[in-house]
């Protein structure tokens, strides 16, 4: 199924409509028609103080094992884990040109759930292009929706910035200097290197290397990403090589075409498996309310 942008009714009926066997049905007079409604509002992708955020929720959570998308498991009171993302952004909202999900169609409840946020930042959907591949694909996938500044946020992740560098302003002003960006954590154990996208950062926030989940030479890597950004003439370049990468061809920092800056996070839980949720709720790390009133996130506690 290519990417398609929800543009209009009729596209939301042929992709959601009756199944052989009745499933995948949601009602059409719920979430979906305001926000085909508020798909359609924005046109101007190319303001480049503003930041078009991709949020890739098209893979299947099999290291999770849920009947339902990961997404969408509750880790706090009125609190789902794609709200963890999303809060990073509430601070900023006037910041923001879209809010781009990225989605397969098996997952319509996830556009269901999100309905809650359409009067907090401006959400918009499209589906995952099978010509591409695994997560880095997904984001690729929304291309089209792509602004000349970009944020891509993980929907399982819990990100705590450094003093000083919350994640929006501080990946607007970088990509006014780099075509890509990556928000790092330090890290220098060759074990937990090897089960992220590991960085080589230089002293001056230069990136040097790049690998996802390298198997050798693991000495050069010193820390691995959080998050990333990108201008939208790098975009393509960026995705391609990280899709190679992570389908263990070998790739340089060169084949960004771009040049790579990076900032420091605190740090970095992925909350895509059971430990590291267990521990998450155990540390307390998800505030209680209305996600879409919370602090930012970004900011380490006192």
């Amino acid at each position: 199924l290519e990417m398609a942008w929800f543009s209009s009714l009729t596209l939301l009926v042929i992709v959601f409509g009756s199944t052989a066997n009745g499933n995948h049905q949601p009602n059409p007079n719920s979430a979906f028609a305001a926000l085909l409604n508020d798909a359609q509002a924005s046109t101007d992708w190319q303001n480049a103080s503003l930041l078009t955020v991709v949020i890739p929720c098209a893979g299947l959570g099999t290291r999770l094992g849920l009947p339902y998308p990961k997404e969408l498991h509750m880790v706090g009171a009125n609190t789902a884990l794609i709200d963890i993302s999303l809060r990073h952004l509430v601070p900023y909202a006037a910041r923001i040109r879209s809010v781009v999900v990225v989605i397969e169609p098996r997952k319509y409840q996830l556009v269901e759930y999100l309905e809650k946020w359409r009067t907090v930042l401006p959400i918009h959907f499209c589906f995952f292009d099978e010509r591409h591949y695994e997560w880095a694909g997904s984001i690729l996938s929304a291309e089209p929706l792509f602004g000349e500044s970009n944020l891509v946020l993980l929907p399982d992740s819990f990100l705590k910035a450094s003093e000083g560098n919350a994640v929006v302003p501080t990946m607007l002003d970088l990509l006014s200097r780099f075509g890509v960006v990556f928000g790092y954590v330090a890290e220098t154990s060759h074990e937990r290197l090897q089960a992220l996208g590991a960085l080589a950062v230089s002293d001056g926030g230069a990136v040097t290397h790049f690998c996802d989940k390298p198997s050798e030479n693991l000495d050069k890597f010193n820390g691995f990403w959080g998050c990333f950004g990108f201008r939208r003439a790098a975009a393509r370049a960026l995705l391609q090589t990280m899709m190679r990468s992570i389908a263990r061809q070998p790739v340089d920092i060169s084949d960004f075409g771009a040049a790579v800056g990076a900032f420091p996070l605190a740090s970095h839980l992925d909350l895509g498996t059971w430990p590291n949720l267990h521990r998450a709720v155990e540390e307390k790390l998800f505030s209680s309310g209305d996600p879409r009133k919370a602090e930012d996130p970004t900011v380490p506690r006192p």
